[in-house]
């Protein structure tokens, strides 16, 4: 089987990414309420050619953003009930304004940030689950 990587088109790295969490695309299909051949013809004839409604529910189960496939990407959100703060949107506006070298050594200065916090975490974990 190709791996997402390996695969060139967004629809081919989209049928992988449902390959991967359902045993088939007719399962994936059953899941989200639309046909198997409205699935397969999505994936053959393409993203953008097919209609809106669908290409949201595809999204919507795999958990990526429609926009992204759209620009022949494919980009994971984590499904959140919870809006953006105002300190959250703001640092959002800052990091966009940025160039992409700026942006690059947020993303760096924040990655040590959240792997050192995980770590932290995952240290504490065993004395947390232990004292329970």
């Amino acid at each position: 089987m190709v791996t997402e990587e390996q695969a060139g088109t967004v629809e081919e790295r989209l049928k992988c990414l449902i390959l991967a969490r359902y045993k088939s695309v007719s399962a994936f299909s059953e899941v989200i309420g639309l046909p198997n051949q409205t699935v397969v013809s999505i994936l053959k004839r393409g993203v953008l050619n097919s209609g809106l409604g669908n290409v949201f529910k595809i999204c919507a189960e795999l958990g990526i953003s429609a926009d992204g496939l759209g620009h022949d990407e494919i980009i994971f959100y984590e499904k959140s009930e919870e809006p953006l703060n105002a300190d959250e949107q703001e640092l959002i506006r800052q990091y966009r304004a940025l160039d992409a070298a700026g942006q690059r050594r947020i993303q760096r200065t924040l990655k040590g940030e959240y792997d050192d916090a995980l770590a932290s975490f995952q240290k504490d974990l065993p004395t947390a689950i232990g004292a329970g």
